[in-house]
């Protein structure tokens, strides 16, 4: 059986209030793929979905690959391919980082919900 708070009328203010601040602070998938298909170049849609990490990753591959090519190396082509690839593979990687974010998301207000 589930906890029960000791009032229902705080269960029904707590969970309202819960749920509003998730519908305020969740990442819409929409917004994810405009931000892929418009400025998947800059990782846009990761750093959007919080991963800082592999979307400073993925702009570092495109710099460094616009760097090396513009001084005139063929090589800088190289990391423009796997920073590319790696923007194709985002396409199919975006539903399930959106939902993992807002699961993230959910399980973070809960815990404050509760400590409230």
């Amino acid at each position: 059986m589930s906890e029960q708070s000791s009032s229902p009328q705080d269960t029904g203010h707590s969970d309202s209030k819960g749920l509003m601040r998730f519908d305020a602070a969740k990442k819409s998938l929409l917004v994810a793929y405009l931000l892929w298909f418009f400025l998947g170049i800059m990782a846009a849609h990761r750093f959007y979905l919080g991963e800082m990490k592999t979307g400073g990753i993925l702009v570092s591959l495109w710099a460094l690959g616009l760097i090396i090519t513009l001084l005139g190396a063929g090589a800088g082509l190289f990391f423009i391919v796997i920073a590319s690839f790696w923007a194709f593979i985002d396409l199919f990687l975006i539903p399930g980082m959106t939902r993992r974010r807002n699961d993230e998301l959910y399980a973070q207000l809960q815990k404050t919900t509760r400590t409230q």
